[in-house]
């Protein structure tokens, strides 16, 4: 494992960082790419309580900054399962042609735990031409061309911030993949797990629409309807009938519980018997803490 990360100047010349991030993406990127978590390959597992734990953060920021991170700067991929976290384009800033960082990625590859993960850096690592065999070059060559301790670390730096890692015959059926875990994760009823997957594979929706249907979903989760498994429909279902499109209202207001036929009439028969009495002998205090402790006896 590294001891050190090195981070490129031109990180902070980078526009998706000058136009997009905030002070606190900024940091979260830094974390991103030189925690001790992070290897040669850009993949790696850590879960949302380390990153909390390490930044300083409760856990529901660091959750809000992964999501914003996928879905808004599209920089990271994360499996919520695995909790392996990808970063996007690492390998331009951090492999090189030299065979034997080649052998140390194939090896590290089959560490990898999310099958789309390890499908995408397939794909990149045989978009490297390495042309020189390893017996080729010399030591002294070898550090020439490649400043960096290529017996421990090789190029192991740092990643700037571009979003494309694969060709775009890949990138196709990684997204939909990723769509499908993004929304398997959120849906609160598993089931027609296949039906459901084989739904994002057909109809690949775009960004915008997967940015819809997880608001919708979000507030179908709110709803008094949904905290009953029995009610939530199946999520294929859900997705055929583009219940996304379905006007949701969220009531935040609790209903009063109503009181029972009896109380009314304990109260006129009370109201009654205090009106015999003198008005000394029964205070308005009084009378309304006995009606409090029949409402709270009987209700």
């Amino acid at each position: 494992m590294a001891i050190y990360r090195q981070v490129h100047i031109s990180f902070w010349e980078d526009t998706k960082v000058t136009d997009d991030f905030t002070a606190e993406d900024k940091y979260f990127m830094l974390y991103l790419l030189t925690n001790t978590k992070t290897n040669l390959l850009g993949c790696y597992e850590i879960s949302p309580k380390q990153i909390a734990y390490d930044m300083g953060y409760s856990i529901d920021t660091v959750r809000a900054l992964i999501e914003r991170f996928e879905n808004v700067h599209k920089i990271i991929c994360y499996d919520h399962t695995t909790k392996e976290i990808l970063i996007k384009n690492w390998s331009k800033y951090n492999w090189n042609e030299s065979p034997k960082l080649a052998k140390a990625l194939t090896k590290s590859l089959e560490s990898i735990k999310t099958p789309r993960f390890k499908e995408m850096l397939a794909d990149v690592l045989q978009t490297i031409p390495y042309t020189y065999p390893m017996d080729t070059l010399s030591e002294k060559e070898e550090k020439k061309r490649y400043p960096m301790d290529t017996t421990v670390t090789v190029t192991d730096t740092v990643s700037d911030t571009d979003t494309d890692i694969s060709t775009n015959s890949s990138k196709s059926s990684t997204d939909q993949s990723y769509q499908f875990d993004t929304f398997w994760y959120e849906y609160p009823r598993k089931e027609s797990k296949a039906k459901t997957k084989t739904w994002f594979e057909k109809n690949k929706p775009s960004d915008e629409l997967m940015k819809k249907i997880l608001a919708a979903l979000t507030k179908a989760k709110a709803t008094r309807q949904w905290q009953d498994k029995n009610f939530i429909p199946h999520p294929i279902t859900w997705l055929n009938q583009r219940r996304w499109e379905d006007e949701v209202i969220v009531s935040n207001t609790k209903k009063e519980k109503a009181l029972p036929a009896w109380y009314e009439k304990y109260q006129e028969q009370l109201a009654a018997q205090v009106a015999m009495q003198n008005e000394e002998t029964l205070s308005n205090a009084e009378i309304e803490a006995i009606l409090k402790m029949a409402k709270e006896k009987y209700n």
